[in-house]
């Protein structure tokens, strides 16, 4: 577990936080932005020519820290272009050229993921062409659509990943990541609570324009701070527990698990904590179930998860007192996020039966891409733009719904196919006893022996992608990059160790 925070991982920390930084410098003066975004992907541009495993990893490090990847732009009149869509262009315009020069081989193709990912992207197509046909509008059906052309990366990936140590740095970059979104969300969490009014307002507006996520006060002197990317965090927190158990060393190591627990901790988000404990429920039956622990073991991990939420809560209210505060009744703030008349939770409520009966209207083959709803919400959002709270939109909070009323109940069928696939290919790498028993275990219907590390992040990874799917049912992540990413991810990972 430790070896995750030795070289290159102080490297991937400090090249994040320099961009972050540089990030915030160009919101403040925007010609830095400009020179950043030209300069930066001229360099991983020149750089993946050589050696294309570089891009991706830049590629990867913005997608686990840039939210909706805004980090840097550059606008052509009203078209902005993000520094996420600068490095998705580099890593496939260097490998189609590798392709025409028969350096890469396209090795996803005989991939035992391909046909599904194949069948699923028919549907995708259908759901543009349905878009059309339906005469929805078409730079809607371009910004509803575009997400999706993120998995394209899967043909580069299995082309340049497939290497252990590659793998390994993969690993580091995203420890590096999480640890840095959690530092990020305690540091803005302190300077927004303590009214540091000297930094609030760029820091703020630098988070809203640039996509990264959401400040709210809720209430006079306590904020949520929440980043989309602080998906990595939860999936993050699966991934460490699951080192930690391998490793034999659950009581001297536990406390890794507070660099991924604080940012879910302070999001204040309904998605994350409902993902979280069913995750957490379906991770312990696990190992119960399948790998046999005895319940001693279960109540000794149950007990240091439990630690860690106690811990986190008392280090925020301790940091606080550091100048004082007023009082914080935790419990007062968590039962205001679970309050219906909460406007995001109401919002969410609102758009249900209009979303359902769009969905109704055409449910076998979808409204395809483009597709939009009305409701009447009371979130301040909808208020601004109508007296009535009116909201009219193509993306919605239901992950699944948003897929269905797309591309229908064929295309959410094979959605899901492709989701079962990958998790049953990594819950076959998973031997049926318990673990750790040696220092190297057989896979299934492999020749070769698997060290218990990379066992313990197949498990990680299993469970992160548990996350994933539990959390996309009211935060759509599974049809963003963010998702996307680790879907590719994990297919290359499990079909690599298999």
């Amino acid at each position: 577990m430790k070896s995750l925070f030795q070289k290159p991982f102080r490297f991937f920390l400090l090249l994040i936080i320099l961009v972050e930084l540089l990030s915030l410098l160009g919101f403040i003066i925007p010609f830095v932005n400009q020179l950043c975004f030209f300069i930066l992907s001229i360099i991983i541009f020149v750089v993946s020519l050589f050696h294309l495993e570089y891009g991706i990893f830049a590629l990867l490090t913005e997608l686990f820290i840039g939210s909706k990847g805004h980090l840097f732009f550059f606008e052509i009149g009203s078209i902005r272009i993000s520094f996420r869509m600068a490095l998705f262009s580099v890593v496939m315009l260097v490998w189609l050229v590798g392709i025409l020069r028969r350096k890469y081989k396209l090795s996803f193709l005989r991939s035992k993921f391909f046909i599904f990912y194949f069948l699923f992207f028919i549907l995708l197509i259908w759901g543009v062409a349905a878009g059309l046909l339906y005469q929805n509008s078409k730079d809607l059906i371009f910004f509803d659509a575009n997400a999706w052309l993120y998995l394209l990366l899967i043909f580069p990936f299995y082309d340049v990943l497939a290497d252990d140590k590659i793998i390994e740095k993969i690993l580091k970059i995203f420890t590096a990541a999480i640890t840095w979104l959690a530092i990020k969300s305690f540091v803005i969490f302190f300077l927004f609570t303590h009214q540091v009014k000297a930094m609030m307002p760029d820091l703020y507006y630098w988070i809203r324009t640039r996509g990264l996520g959401e400040i709210t006060a809720i209430d006079s002197s306590f904020y949520r701070v929440f980043f989309q990317s602080q998906i990595y965090s939860l999936i993050g927190f699966f991934v460490f527990l699951a080192l930690i158990i391998f490793s034999k060393n659950l009581k001297k190591n536990f406390y890794f698990l507070f660099i991924p627990f604080l940012p879910i901790l302070i999001s204040f988000s309904r998605s994350y904590w409902l993902g979280f404990l069913l995750s957490v429920i379906i991770f312990l039956l696990f190992l119960k179930i399948k790998e046999k622990f005895s319940w001693q073991k279960i109540g000794e991990i149950f007990m240091v998860i439990i630690f860690i939420f106690i811990f986190s809560i008392g280090f925020i209210l301790f940091s606080l007192k550091l100048p004082p505060k007023p009082s914080i009744d935790f419990g007062s703030l968590i039962e205001k996020r679970f309050t219906p008349e909460e406007p995001a939770a109401s919002s969410r409520i609102a758009q249900l039966p209009y979303l359902l009966s769009a969905i109704l209207e055409k449910p076998t083959l979808g409204s395809g891409f483009g597709k939009t709803v009305s409701y009447f919400s009371r979130d301040p959002r909808a208020l601004e733009r109508h007296p009535l709270g009116l909201y009219t939109t193509y993306a919605f909070e239901w992950g699944y719904l948003d897929t269905w009323l797309k591309i229908g109940l064929v295309g959410l069928f094979f959605f899901f196919l492709l989701l079962w696939k990958i998790f049953r290919e990594g819950t076959k790498l998973i031997p049926n006893s318990q673990f750790p028993i040696s220092n190297e275990r057989l896979i299934p219907n492999s020749q070769f022996p698997i060290p218990n590390e990379k066992l313990a992040l197949i498990f990680g990874l299993i469970f992160g992608l548990i996350v994933l799917m539990i959390t996309h049912f009211t935060s759509p992540y599974l049809n963003h990059p963010l998702g996307l990413g680790y879907l590719i991810l994990c297919s290359l990972i499990f079909e690599f160790y298999g």
